[in-house]
């Protein structure tokens, strides 16, 4: 209802003049109505453009006449995923906002990144059919010591904004890993390999097409992990979307 709407931005703006809302590029007070970035930090924000491989997003050349823009890399050996796409390029603004949400207790960031995913998911997934939003999970050891899982913050508020059915738990990491920062792109593939696990997978994921949510994707290895394994259980297309790309 309208006044619904009325009462809860009245609520933030009461809100707003004891906890007052603070850019985390800038460090000053945000001037956008319910966001923490504010307009000049929003405006260094790098989004990912077309010029991207089909298949995982990577920034390419543009193809040679009556050709394809698929990366060297997908050419060589096509990942278990049927696309990936990132809503910006991790750097500036949104490289700070990310190790927030990570390392900071950030959660509040959620809208802002919601803003983003959201007009990804129009661009690259709008009719493709989604059954099921599945974040990337922690294990739980991380979990219990961050609180929260970061993938699942972000699938979460981008199920909520386009109406697509959320869920936790289907998707399991089976043990925790060596960090994926300072690995070769072999090496990554080799750390996540067997990390993950299914649970129940008849009932939930049969015929269903998956959206996969990460933060940030670097070389694709850890949705590519999780992609076989949906695969594998009967899914009939992952399709990978990320706050952030880190190529």
């Amino acid at each position: 209802m309208r006044w619904a709407g009325a009462l809860s931005r009245l609520r933030g703006r009461i809100l707003d003049l004891f906890y007052p809302r603070i850019c985390p590029e800038c460090g000053n007070n945000s001037d956008r109505e319910d966001r923490y970035l504010c307009w000049s930090c929003l405006a260094k924000v790098r989004l990912k453009d077309s010029t991207v491989c089909l298949i995982c997003g990577k920034t390419v050349l543009a193809a040679p006449e009556g050709e394809l823009p698929v990366c060297s890399e997908c050419r060589a050996a096509m990942p278990s995923y049927d696309r990936c796409r990132s809503a910006a390029v991790f750097a500036g603004p949104v490289r700070k906002m990310i190790h927030q949400l990570k390392y900071g207790g950030g959660i509040w960031l959620a809208e802002d990144f919601g803003d983003f995913l959201q007009g990804s998911f129009r661009m690259h997934y709008g009719r493709a059919g989604i059954d099921l939003i599945l974040p990337v999970p922690l294990h739980f050891r991380k979990y219990f010591s961050r609180g929260y899982n970061q993938a699942a913050v972000l699938a979460e508020t981008l199920s909520s904004r386009t109406k697509t059915t959320y869920r936790t738990g289907l998707l399991r990491r089976r043990h925790g890993t060596t960090t994926q920062t300072f690995l070769s792109p072999s090496a990554r593939r080799k750390n996540v390999r067997n990390v993950f696990h299914i649970r129940d997978p008849k009932h939930e994921l049969v015929g269903k097409t998956i959206l996969l949510i990460d933060d940030v994707v670097t070389t694709g290895a850890t949705l590519n992990e999780c992609a076989r394994l949906l695969k594998e259980a009967g899914a009939k297309a992952v399709y990978c979307l990320t706050a952030a790309s880190g190529y």
